[in-house]
């Protein structure tokens, strides 16, 4: 979540950004809801949440700890104050 973006959000949803509840909640539940489908004979409604899935599980164990260590590395390289 963009840094100006969050003063715009509620407190607890801040924290819940933070701690990552947000996506682990969404990554759990549409992964129960994929189960639940299959289970059910809704094939297409399956493949959507399990795609849903892999793309959040993706997102939060791959592309999202190399956007916050490139960020880190970006902000440590920028000049702190007047030279």
């Amino acid at each position: 979540m963009p840094e100006n973006n969050a003063q715009h959000m509620p407190g607890w949803m801040r924290m819940a950004e933070r701690f990552g509840l947000v996506r682990g909640g969404l990554t759990v539940w549409l992964a129960g809801l994929a189960g639940l489908s299959l289970n059910l004979g809704f094939h297409a409604l399956a493949a959507i949440a399990l795609a849903a899935t892999g793309f959040l599980l993706a997102d939060t164990l791959w592309w999202k700890p190399r956007r916050d260590s490139a960020r880190a590395a970006k902000a440590q390289k920028r000049p702190q104050g007047p030279a």
